[in-house]
């Protein structure tokens, strides 16, 4: 099980920090490069036995989001048959 928490600033940068039950805490930071294209770091902390044998271990990541334009249907209709 994880939890997160993440902060975003004026939608272009975000930072947070995270937690593995019994696995590592983690620190996430990432920025958006370019209209849709996004890179973020992360760096785990192990708490774990596996802390005296580790050091801790970074994660890159590089997201497109790709925008959908979805045409909205506002006929109205009077039966429950298309709600």
């Amino acid at each position: 099980m994880a939890f997160n928490s993440v902060l975003h600033f004026k939608n272009r940068f975000w930072g947070g920090v995270g937690y593995r039950l019994i696995d590592a805490v983690s620190i996430l930071a990432g920025a958006e490069v370019i209209e849709g294209l996004n890179v973020g770091l992360s760096y785990d902390i192990p708490t774990s036995q596996m802390v005296h044998s580790t050091v801790g271990s970074f994660e890159f990541t590089v997201q497109y989001v790709f925008k959908v334009d979805v045409e909205k249907d506002d006929r109205v209709f009077k039966s429950v048959r298309f709600l």
